[in-house]
């Protein structure tokens, strides 16, 4: 079981996300899934990323909405542990107390209530994921050809 009470970030390597008119899309290119996300995830998949641990997350929250703390709390370690186990999302490692980059989130107004729903994961395009050369990038990003040897 992966610890939810710390920071998570992002392998950035593996996954590309957007977020769009309310709807985050992920896709994970080691699996070729990809993903749909919406309503008060997008807030929490946001500051997640951001590197709020998920106790900071569920105050805010909490503060945002007018619902019980374990309800919120609940909604945060599941979706946190559902983002890790698709491998949308990595715990920080921490070394000697080191904390991971953690930046600001602009929220905007609150939906009038809490609203949980959840991640939607889609199987149909994997094979025209898994065959795209972005799966083949090194940092430099796409679309750049790795170098081939010279013999």
């Amino acid at each position: 079981m992966v610890e939810l009470t710390g920071q998570f970030t992002v392998d950035h390597e593996r996954v590309v996300h957007e977020t769009i008119d309310g709807e985050t899309l992920f896709v994970q290119l080691e699996t070729g899934n990809y993903y749909s996300l919406r309503g008060t995830g997008v807030e929490i998949w946001s500051l997640l990323e951001a590197g709020h641990s998920t106790a900071e997350i569920v105050d805010q929250l909490t503060r945002r909405y007018d619902a019980a703390p374990e309800v919120v709390e609940a909604a945060t370690r599941s979706l946190a542990q559902e983002l890790v186990q698709e491998q949308l999302l990595v715990p920080f490692k921490l070394n000697n107390g080191e904390q991971a980059p953690r930046y600001e989130v602009s929220l905007g107004d609150p939906d009038p209530t809490l609203s949980l729903s959840p991640l939607e994961k889609f199987t149909d395009m994997q094979g025209f994921l898994l065959l795209d050369p972005v799966d083949e990038t090194d940092p430099t990003g796409w679309p750049h050809r790795k170098p081939t040897a010279v013999e």
